[in-house]
């Protein structure tokens, strides 16, 4: 009754009394830890704003808004770091990539003892720090300078503002370090596994923007007399 339920904490009890009647939540939230998040949140928060930009610069495009080249060069980058993504970006689909399962069963290093694993569940290279490294560095190099292009006002802020690039690098490498902090916290890989996976995607990273620039060359113009730099 009101009586009981003044008498006790309504912040606490009350909330572990409604996931007691949810088992479903109740099994979801035993899941949650701060590991898991570390592990995941860099990637997903990554890979939302890469498809954030993609579906910005396709309806510019589509709607004729701002400057073609600049919105068709958007586009040509979300392809590209979809591609590359699916075939090299660690866990950024879910599962591990093609690039991922070469590598794990080249290897074939077991994951630290102590916790529980799926079936030949291999460790070398960590996926989830690779596609951190391949998410976060394609956002920070690809995407977020030709976001601040399509924008007069936003470029010419940006390219006024001091160590902007630096602290792009600077995100990029925290965002790395703390999924790779998160797999190793949560027993899943050991620390050569997540340093590995870092320079795999800072490698993939390399090979999609080299891929980029070339396609951009040759398949995009820019418009004449148009006064914002290519990025």
């Amino acid at each position: 009754d009101l009586g009981e339920i003044v008498g006790r904490d309504t912040t606490s009890d009350v909330v572990k009394d409604f996931v007691r009647e949810t088992p479903a939540l109740g099994k979801l939230l035993s899941k949650v830890t701060l590991g898991r998040v570390l592990s995941n949140l860099p990637v997903v928060a990554a890979a939302g704003c890469i498809c954030l930009a993609g579906a910005y610069h396709g309806l510019c495009l589509a709607c004729n808004i701002g400057a073609r080249w600049i919105h068709a060069k958007g586009v040509l980058r979300f392809g590209i770091i979809v591609l590359f993504g699916y075939f090299c970006g660690g866990k950024g689909f879910g599962s591990d990539t093609v690039a991922m399962e070469f590598l794990k069963n080249s290897f074939g290093r077991q994951r630290p003892t102590g916790i529980e694993h799926g079936e030949r569940s291999l460790s070398f290279p960590s996926g989830h720090t690779n596609g951190a490294s391949f998410f976060c560095g394609a956002l920070a190099t690809l995407v977020v300078p030709n976001v601040v292009a399509s924008s007069p006002l936003v470029a010419k802020i940006w390219r006024g503002a001091r160590g902007t690039k630096a602290l792009l690098l600077a995100s990029w490498i925290v965002l790395t370090a703390v999924t790779g902090l998160g797999r190793v916290a949560s027993l899943k890989h050991w620390c050569s596994d997540c340093v590995c996976g870092t320079f795999t995607g800072a490698f993939t990273v390399s090979l999609a923007s080299t891929t980029a620039l070339a396609l951009e060359s040759k398949l995009l113009s820019r418009s004449p007399g148009h006064h914002l730099k290519s990025s």
